[in-house]
């Protein structure tokens, strides 16, 4: 219940600050707002300033006043693959990438219109500077215009890729389940950067260039 509730009062302070005022107040987006289900498991603003909020029940779109869920369609093979959704990115170029349970769906914001990229064995999805890499397992793969290329394996890793992160200088750094963090050049070499740890639940980099990681479960520093 702290962990829903915590979730809720982080994506009410960023879309209420978002816009650059002065002043710094809260308010809640809950249920009674349209929301599907207080479990928000990622946040997304896309290039309109519209938020996306992916729930444990549907996507939901929400414009500052209204709230749209996105939900699977019966006998609709190209609709939400499944209501449990784990994570949400974009190219800020028309395009949104949902990863739920079954794989991938991908929506058009000009057409309104989702089509489904993969189904099933999707680790994690992460938009770069041109491209969306998918994680299945240690493999690491590049999607764009329709087509999806396998950009290299992970052979170093015991243990599935759980986030990938494109830095400014065109690295990847790829956090694992349980094998710590690795480091990816632009010739594909590997190297180790943390080991033997738990979890890496997040990866991001600041302003400054400078990448980062927050371990899950009883994690690690070495």
């Amino acid at each position: 219940m702290v962990k829903k509730a915590l979730a809720l009062f982080v994506l009410t302070f960023y879309s209420l600050t978002a816009f650059g005022s002065n002043d710094i107040y809260f308010s809640k987006i809950g249920i009674e707002h349209g929301l599907s289900q207080l479990s928000v498991t990622g946040i997304y603003q896309d290039e309109l300033g519209t938020l996306w909020f992916a729930s444990r029940e549907g996507l939901n779109r929400y414009n500052g006043n209204v709230m749209e869920v996105f939900r699977p369609l019966q006998n609709d093979s190209n609709s939400l693959g499944e209501s449990l959704i784990h994570s949400i990115c974009g190219d800020k170029n028309d395009h949104i990438f949902i990863r739920t349970e079954n794989g991938i769906n991908e929506f058009t914001l000009s057409t309104s219109k989702m089509k489904t990229i993969q189904r099933k064995g999707v680790q994690c999805i992460s938009y770069g500077l041109r491209n969306l890499w998918i994680a299945e397992k240690n493999q690491i793969y590049a999607y764009k215009n329709g087509k999806k290329k396998l950009y290299c394996i992970l052979n170093q890793s015991n243990s599935p890729i759980e986030n990938v992160l494109e830095t400014a200088d065109q690295r990847l750094i790829v956090g694992t389940n349980s094998s710590g963090v690795f480091v990816i050049d632009q010739n594909k070499k590997i190297s180790s950067l943390l080991t033997e740890c738990s979890q890496v639940s997040n990866l991001f980099e600041d302003s400054k260039k400078i990448f980062g990681f927050r371990l899950g479960k009883k994690g690690c520093l070495k």
